[in-house]
């Protein structure tokens, strides 16, 4: 018959919280929000600056072109401008 329900043996076995921390967890309130234990303290490092971020994109061969081309205002380069550069290059 279809639809009808397989017939699963299923043993419903008493587990006590020690044993069932899923469950345990879930079931817990979450901490407040100032707690020392949650609280995740990240500090950024002091080299990304806009100047040095700058700095390393023209130094990339690959990046140095898109940025000349898109502060030129020109628009897309043409393909002969493009096609001897490197892959990465062609993908922008």
């Amino acid at each position: 018959m279809a639809g009808a329900p397989a017939r699963i043996p299923l043993v419903i076995e008493h587990r006590p919280g020690k044993k069932h921390g899923n469950a345990d967890t879930l079931s817990r309130r979450p901490c407040p929000s100032n707690c020392k234990h949650c609280i995740v303290t990240a500090q950024p490092e002091d080299k990304w600056s806009p100047a040095a971020i700058r700095k390393d994109q023209l130094a990339d061969k690959d990046l140095k072109p898109i940025l000349e081309w898109k502060e030129a205002g020109t628009g897309r380069p043409p393909w002969p401008d493009v096609s001897d550069k490197g892959v990465a290059l062609k993908s922008y």
